[in-house]
């Protein structure tokens, strides 16, 4: 089949968004499969700490940074910053998928948008079943495999 004028420049565009959505991690696209068969064991992420790069499909608020750190002795122990306040906690493993909590945390007020991203950065882990890697980047995954948020390492403490 050959394509010419006008119906060309279509088709290549088509083409052209077709391959985009599949390298970017569309809903059912390899990339997304890759993240579940990669998954990450609590144990792997001692001594790590993380930055939130992505909520829940939304991003982040430029210059406010959510965090999440693996205390290095093993014992479960997660803390870091929701973005506005500073929390310390636990995670572990029950009935097959994580559990993070009790959390403590500071009660700071912040501009309503730095409140809004730490709402759901809270939620995003009260949810989190399982972790995944998608290249260097630690990808929190629901129940049901669903993207939750992504993470990139950090240098030192979160």
């Amino acid at each position: 089949m050959r394509i010419r004028g006008a119906d060309s420049g279509r088709w290549i565009g088509a083409l052209g968004l077709l391959a985009l959505a599949v390298l970017s991690g569309a809903p059912g696209s390899a990339a997304e499969h890759d993240v579940r068969a990669k998954a990450v064991v609590l144990a792997e992420l001692s001594g790590t700490a993380w930055a939130v790069e992505d909520l829940g499909g939304r991003g982040v608020v430029d210059h406010v940074r959510s965090t999440l750190g693996f205390r290095r002795d093993g014992d479960g122990g997660v803390y870091g910053s929701g973005g506005c306040n500073r929390y310390t906690g636990q995670v572990a493993r029950e009935s097959g998928r994580l559990r993070f909590g009790p959390l403590a945390s500071t009660r700071r007020m912040c501009p309503a948008a730095v409140m809004d991203q730490e709402q759901r950065f809270f939620a995003a882990l009260a949810q989190t079943a399982s972790f995944g890697r998608r290249g260097a980047v630690l990808v929190a995954l629901d129940a049901d495999g669903a993207e939750l948020m992504n993470l990139t390492a950090l240098e030192g403490d979160a």
